[in-house]
């Protein structure tokens, strides 16, 4: 009986305990299981003007990671040059919009923005990537001109995924999705192709 009653109360200690670590643990933790306060989440002006900073900070990395992996021979350099001149000022000009489009915080109505003015954002994102496209589309096909097979096979990879799986660019120049409904090389032969 004493060995039952000291079972019993030794796993009430470490019962308790645990529960008493978990509260401690979850008092410091933010509210809706994890994710900041909604007020520390909305968009401010500085989180903006931030983000349009390190958006080019992204892109100026990704160009020295590509070029690094293409390993450009000096034939390829000049169209390389081209290439990285002709990005540089396209997401200099991208950046420099995105700042000058951050609104002043007296501007800034409290909360997150309507839809409209969401929609109105998404369209000037859209136009932004657009005309950066149209500006280093030129170099971008006298570089690959100039590639060899394999470094033509690097570019041609498919874009990397961010957050949540979503891709990293535009979802248009991403290859069509694989498998045996959506008509793959290792579909079935008794399977009809894809109505496109």
């Amino acid at each position: 009986m004493k060995r039952m009653t000291l079972a019993a109360l030794g796993f009430a200690a470490l019962m308790g305990a645990t529960a008493a670590g978990t509260g401690l643990g979850l008092a410091g933790s933010p509210p809706d299981g994890g994710h900041k306060p909604r007020a520390e989440r909305v968009m401010t002006p500085e989180r903006m003007a931030d983000r349009c900073k390190r958006q080019y900070a992204g892109a100026a990395a990704k160009l020295t990671y590509l070029e690094t992996r293409l390993a450009p021979t000096e034939a390829q350099k000049p169209a390389w040059q081209d290439y990285k001149a002709a990005v540089e000022a396209a997401e200099a000009t991208n950046r420099d919009a995105c700042v000058a489009a951050v609104p002043a915080k007296a501007d800034q109505p409290p909360g997150p923005p309507d839809i409209v003015t969401r929609e109105t954002l998404k369209v000037k994102r859209l136009e932004a990537e657009l005309n950066r496209s149209k500006a280093t589309l030129p170099a971008l096909q006298k570089l690959y001109a100039v590639l060899t097979p394999e470094q033509r096979a690097m570019l041609d990879e498919p874009a990397p995924r961010g957050h949540h799986g979503r891709p990293q660019r535009a979802s248009m120049d991403m290859p069509p999705p694989a498998g045996p409904d959506a008509g793959a090389p290792d579909a079935p032969d008794d399977m009809p192709p894809p109505v496109k």
